[in-house]
């Protein structure tokens, strides 16, 4: 929780018990939601990978092979898209802050 959040809401760090305890418990939400991600990417790899993929990218269980490759291009995307705006915002720090 950053110092400018405390000094425009003050009543938010009251409402955790302090900034540490506020920070510990986004720290356990993180890991609680990354765990969940984990978990659940993993049970679509395990079971069945490209009738799961079928299901969650066209909504329906037909043409699996194009369903996951479809849905591994978007993962490409994202990746590349992530790449792409990191190598940006280290190398122009002052244009991303306005």
């Amino acid at each position: 929780m950053s110092p400018a959040l405390a000094a425009r809401h003050p009543w938010y760090l009251r409402l955790f018990g302090g900034r540490q305890p506020a920070r510990s418990i986004h720290f356990l939400s993180l890991l609680a939601m990354v765990g969940f991600t984990i978990v659940h990417v993993l049970l679509v790899a395990i079971e069945d990978f490209p009738r799961n993929m079928s299901w969650i990218i066209r909504g329906q269980y037909s043409r699996e092979k194009v369903a996951m490759w479809i849905g591994l291009a978007g993962l490409v995307v994202v990746l590349a898209l992530h790449v792409w705006a990191t190598t940006f915002s280290l190398r122009h720090p002052r244009a991303v802050q306005r």
